[in-house]
Parts: C-alpha cells; structure tokens; sequence
C-alpha cells in the first residue's frame, strides 16, 4: 500500500517501476521523499521515490537519477 508509513524498498535495492503512461524504469532506489518539510518526520508517507536508473528508457538514460511521484506510480517490484 503506498500510503503506508514504512520504506517500500530499501535504498539500495533494484527496482523496476511501472508508471500510469506505460513505461517502465528500472533501477536503484536512492531514498524516497516526503512532503517538504517533513522528510524527517516518520507520520508521513513517501510521496515521491528517487532512483538512479541502470537501464536506459526514453527520454532518461542510464545512470541519470529521477524522482518518480508515487501518484503516477501503478506499481514497484524487485528485480531479481
């Protein structure tokens, strides 16, 4: 559930996401972010996740880091 309190994955783990449009990217998380101002604040849920990508997908490419909102996001899995 994505409103919930706790990390979705831990930084560091590889991750492919799934957006509303269709596209998927794959890559590292670098940390998720809260509502400005509350990051620090473990009441408040992630809304956005940051990865550096490890595959290139139009128009980001590999290695470039991007912040995804999670309200854009239909779903996060594990790459194994």
């Amino acid at each position: 559930m994505l409103n919930s309190r706790q990390p979705l994955f831990a930084p560091g783990a590889t991750v492919t996401i799934l957006t509303v449009t269709g596209s998927t990217y794959t890559g590292q998380i670098i940390s998720e972010i809260g509502e400005r101002g509350h990051d620090a604040d473990p009441g408040f849920a992630a809304e956005f996740i940051v990865i550096q990508l490890t595959s290139t997908q139009s128009p980001f490419t590999s290695g470039e880091i991007v912040a995804f909102n999670l309200l854009t996001v239909i779903a996060i899995g594990p790459v194994s």
